[in-house]
């Protein structure tokens, strides 16, 4: 079973004891601190089997829209059974979610009365809402929105 796990201490403890069980791939020990106290801050999932982590995976955000992997443990007695697969899967599935609902959020964010007097709406030729608001920083940036009728997001831009 994979888990997010939101508590750091939690984090620390798996991230250490995943880490320190994998000598060969995490032999530095300067390197595997580095590891376990970079893990406490970001997106944690973990592999659970019988009420025993035995992996993890850590996410750390690159980008206002990035992701990547930032360090994963199996144990060695569970390499080549598709825990490493089922945790990337999952951490995969769960940026896809959040960037899904960091969507729908600015959408409504944007309809939204104090918005809506920083905002120029229009239709295009296809009938789709047309949005195009100034952001506050830095001030000549220009973000634009095309929405369906339905009010799904077509295009973001900025």
């Amino acid at each position: 079973m994979i888990i997010q796990v939101e508590n750091n201490k939690e984090k620390e403890m798996i991230s250490r004891t995943i880490l320190e069980a994998l000598p060969d791939w995490f032999g530095l020990p300067e390197a595997r601190e580095e590891y376990i106290v970079n893990s406490v801050n970001q997106q944690f999932f973990a592999a659970v089997k019988e009420e025993k982590t035995i992996g993890f995976l850590c996410l750390k955000q690159t980008g206002k829209d990035t992701v990547e992997v930032s360090v994963m443990g199996v144990l060695k007695e569970f390499h080549r059974h598709g825990i490493g697969r089922k945790l990337f899967m999952k951490a995969r599935e769960k940026a896809i979610k959040e960037e899904d609902q960091e969507r729908k959020s600015h959408a409504e964010k944007i309809q939204t009365e104090g918005s809506l007097k920083k905002a120029a709406f229009s239709l295009d030729s296809r009938q789709r809402l047309n949005v195009t608001r100034r952001l506050r920083f830095p001030p000549r940036q220009i973000h634009t929105c095309s929405f369906h009728r339905n009010h799904r997001i077509q295009r973001l831009s900025y």
